[in-house]
């Protein structure tokens, strides 16, 4: 969920400004209002996590009492395990269990096993998997790739403005064929769908989306940005994405019945309106909104990228 502001002085974040968000709440937060000395290089691992106080102090609780219930159940297990012992004990010789009882009275209680040593904790070790990254738009996603670290072999951005919108489907059919691994669509929401009709451009796409989704896995996002100017195209675009939304949640159903590869949908026109990130006509993101959509994109990117180390 987006947020302008910082959560500790209310100063309206800008993108000169290193920030740092709360994995619970979502809350956004100036680095130094946290207590970050440093840029980010406190947040280049993978594996942490920022959790503000008020979460933090939830999540904390929330894992004593599952370790406390656990700690008891494994107590009453080794309690009543004991006591089938002792019974065993007292039919067959009663008169050592005689002794054993005035031993224990001279020499004292037994330490239990909590006190013994310290409780180990059982981590699930996780990795990142190599997905290549394919990225095909409009003149939205053109300086994407700069924000996005393509490094793989076979992974880029390919922009298609202007005229060229017409031959994306044939380019996402095109990468979907050689991809071996994985395939990440962007479809972007430039002024290409102003003199392109939209329902076709939206059905070839999809359609091309299926026929990749036979071979290897395609993950779909569209970076979709309802503009301010122009009245035609905000309509247009509004059609677009209302019909691509429908094409996702056809393709969902069909996965759920199937049992395919599962195809994904992500909207970041609510990110993009609540800033200030256009360009002077209004339809084009500036250097800041591409570094914002680029940054949502890396997390995407990243959240499905991590897997158990047993798999």
């Amino acid at each position: 969920m987006p947020v302008c502001n910082c959560g500790v002085c209310g100063e309206a974040l800008t993108v000169r400004v290193s920030a740092v968000v709360c994995e619970g709440c979502e809350v956004w937060y100036h680095m130094a209002c946290v207590g970050f000395k440093s840029s980010t290089k406190a947040l280049v691992n993978d594996n942490l996590m920022y959790f503000c106080d008020p979460c933090k102090e939830v999540t904390r609780n929330m894992w004593r009492s599952y370790w406390c219930r656990k700690e008891e159940k494994s107590v009453q297990t080794e309690d009543s395990g004991e006591k089938t012992e002792k019974s065993v004990q007292t039919k067959e010789n009663p008169k050592e269990m005689k002794s054993s009882k005035t031993e224990e009275d001279v020499v004292g209680p037994q330490p239990s096993r909590q006190e013994e040593g310290p409780r180990q904790q059982h981590t699930m070790e996780m990795r990142k998997k190599k997905v290549l990254i394919k990225i095909i738009g409009d003149s939205m996603v053109k300086m994407m790739s700069s924000q996005v670290k393509c490094r793989m072999r076979g992974s880029g951005c390919t922009s298609l403005s202007g005229a060229k919108i017409t031959d994306i489907s044939k380019k996402v059919e095109e990468e979907a064929a050689s991809m071996e691994d994985r395939m990440l669509i962007i479809q972007g929401g430039g002024n290409g769908l102003e003199y392109v009709g939209e329902d076709e451009t939206v059905r070839n796409v999809v359609d091309a989306v299926k026929c990749g989704r036979q071979g290897p896995e395609c993950g779909r996002r569209g970076c979709h940005a309802e503009t301010r100017g122009r009245p035609v195209l905000r309509a247009s675009k509004k059609i677009h994405q209302q019909k691509t939304a429908r094409g996702a949640a056809e393709n969902e159903d069909r996965v759920d019945e199937g049992k395919e590869r599962q195809a994904e949908l992500h909207r970041n026109g609510r990110v993009v309106d609540q800033f200030n990130l256009y360009e002077e006509d209004g339809v084009h993101l500036n250097n800041a909104g591409t570094a914002r959509i680029g940054r949502r994109l890396c997390e995407w990117v990243r959240a499905r990228s991590l897997q158990p180390m047993d798999q």
